[in-house]
């Protein structure tokens, strides 16, 4: 499989490579992240069948970009079959202008990565790092525990987000990143939330009653679960720091991620299975 495509880059020679490599195949996949292609293939090789074998995936850079490759190569059949995945983000709730095309898919969830979590999975990953049998690795990590402290206040952290996105123009809302929002342990750090939250009351009086509403807004669109609307590469970076109070050698985000992707429920993202299906049989 190729991946040759990045328009964050783009020159007339890479847009000709491209056009070239597009048309060399029976189907195209455009998506955001770069870098990210041979996670995206192992997610499509789980989730297609056999019979669909995906010839090359695309990386562009972001959503910008991803839709300018839309527009470049989404609705000629010069260059085969091609179809594009969108992160969700906030973009359904805050009314954005979104592409409507058979071969356009958005996650309903905020990205790829809010998919991922598996309880099972990290157990396994984690017993022969404890060298203890899987219901006593379960009963150390206490994995509930940690999701059930981390979720609420993710979810918490990105209604406050989505408030700054809808409402404060120009402020720096999930570009602050999560870190600063996490204790070495991967468990909140409240104080750093209420440092954001005590900045944003300052240019919304009437906060409060906007989180509320938002709250409400969110969990309608796309439903009360804490990975929902929340990007999964925060639960990912809390999930790191936790298991690593157990281990004295260091875990990274890349081999949780890449367990959490041969390993979720990958029925989830049927319905990007579904579109796709239709698109390539119109």
């Amino acid at each position: 499989m190729q991946n040759e495509f990045d328009l964050n880059y783009s020159n007339d020679a890479l847009l000709t490579r491209v056009i070239f490599l597009a048309s060399q195949n029976d189907l195209n996949i455009f998506v955001e992240d770069t870098n990210k292609e041979y996670e995206y293939e192992e997610i499509f090789e789980r989730l297609f069948s056999e019979d669909l074998k995906i010839n090359c995936i695309f990386p562009t850079g972001g959503k910008p970009f991803l839709e300018e490759a839309f527009t470049l190569f989404g609705n000629s059949c010069d260059y085969g079959k091609t179809f594009f995945i969108a992160d969700g983000d906030f973009d359904e709730a805050l009314g954005r202008e979104m592409i409507v095309a058979d071969n356009f898919v958005y996650l309903k969830r905020y990205n790829i990565e809010s998919y991922l979590l598996h309880k099972d999975a990290i157990i396994r990953y984690m017993r022969p790092k404890l060298r203890k049998t899987f219901d006593v690795a379960e009963s150390i990590l206490k994995y509930d525990e940690w999701y059930n402290t981390v979720a609420p206040f993710l979810k918490k952290l990105f209604t406050l987000h989505f408030v700054v996105q809808k409402y404060c123009y120009g402020t720096e809302n999930v570009g602050r990143g999560y870190a600063r929002f996490l204790k070495s342990n991967g468990f909140p750090k409240e104080t750093e939330y209420d440092k954001y939250r005590a900045e944003i009351l300052a240019l919304i009086p009437d906060l409060d009653s906007k989180l509320d509403e938002a709250t409400v807004n969110l969990e309608h669109i796309y439903g009360d679960e804490g990975v929902n609307f929340v990007c999964g590469k925060c639960y990912i970076g809390s999930l790191k720091l936790y298991l690593n109070t157990f281990v004295k050698k260091g875990i990274g985000e890349d081999d949780i991620k890449a367990v959490l992707v041969s390993n979720f429920d990958v029925s989830a993202l049927k319905y990007v299975l579904d579109k796709l299906c239709q698109y390539m049989i119109a």
